[in-house]
C-alpha cells in the first residue's frame, strides 16, 4: 500500500521513524505539496473567473432573445408603413423579395398582409402581396393582352411582367387557346 505526502512530511505512519531517506527529498515533497496547493488556488481562481464570464454571456443571450420575440409597436408600425409605401411604387411584393425590400421575411410578410387586409396571390413556392386595385389593374390588363407568347405577354404589361412570369410559372396564369386570351385560376 502506497503512503501519503504527509506521512512521509510527518516521518512516516503515526508514531513511526523517517523512513523517507535524504533531507533533499524531505524538501522536495514540501516544494510539490507547496505547488499543489499554489495549482490548486489558480485552478479555482480560473473556475469563478470562468464561471463569471459563462453568466455573463447567458445574460447576453437572454436579453438578446427578449428583443427578438418581442418586436416594439414602433418597428411593427414602421415595418407596415414600408409595405404600405412599396405597394405604392412597385404595385406588388413578392416573398422572394421581401428580406432585401422591406427587410422583413416572407413568413412575416404574409402575416403583415393578412392583418392588413392585403390580397397574397400563392405562385408556386413564392407569394405576391398587393392591394385589391392593384390586383384588378392586373387582372384587367391580363385580360386586354391579345398574344399567346408569354414573353410578349410579359413584356406588355410592363410593371407586371416579373409577377406575370412568376404567376404563370406557379400554374396561377395561363393562356386560354379557345376563348384567347390569357386567364388567371379562380377567374
Amino acid at each position: 500500500m502506497g503512503r501519503r505526502i504527509d506521512e512521509f512530511l510527518a516521518g512516516g505512519r503515526r508514531g513511526g521513524t523517517d523512513r523517507c531517506g535524504s533531507a533533499d527529498t524531505r524538501r522536495e515533497l514540501e516544494e510539490l505539496k507547496a505547488g499543489l496547493e499554489e495549482l490548486k488556488r489558480e485552478i479555482e481562481d480560473l473556475r469563478s473567473e470562468c464561471m463569471r464570464r459563462i453568466d455573463a454571456i447567458l445574460g447576453e443571450m437572454r436579453a438578446l432573445r427578449r428583443a427578438q420575440v418581442v418586436p416594439s409597436r414602433e418597428s411593427r408600425r414602421g415595418q407596415v408603413q414600408r409595405l404600405r409605401r412599396v405597394l405604392r411604387e412597385l404595385r406588388f411584393v413578392m416573398a422572394s423579395e421581401a428580406r432585401a425590400r422591406l427587410g422583413m421575411s416572407p413568413h412575416r410578410l404574409r402575416a403583415e398582409a393578412a392583418a392588413e387586409g392585403l390580397v397574397v396571390i400563392d405562385a408556386g413556392g413564392d407569394f405576391a402581396v398587393m392591394t385589391r386595385d392593384s390586383l384588378q389593374e392586373f387582372k384587367a390588363l391580363l385580360a386586354s393582352l391579345r398574344t399567346a407568347d408569354a414573353a410578349e405577354a410579359a413584356k406588355a404589361l410592363g410593371e407586371y411582367g416579373r409577377l406575370f412570369q412568376a404567376l404563370r410559372e406557379g400554374g396561377q396564369v395561363y393562356y386560354d387557346a379557345r376563348r384567347k386570351r390569357w386567364v388567371m385560376l379562380g377567374e
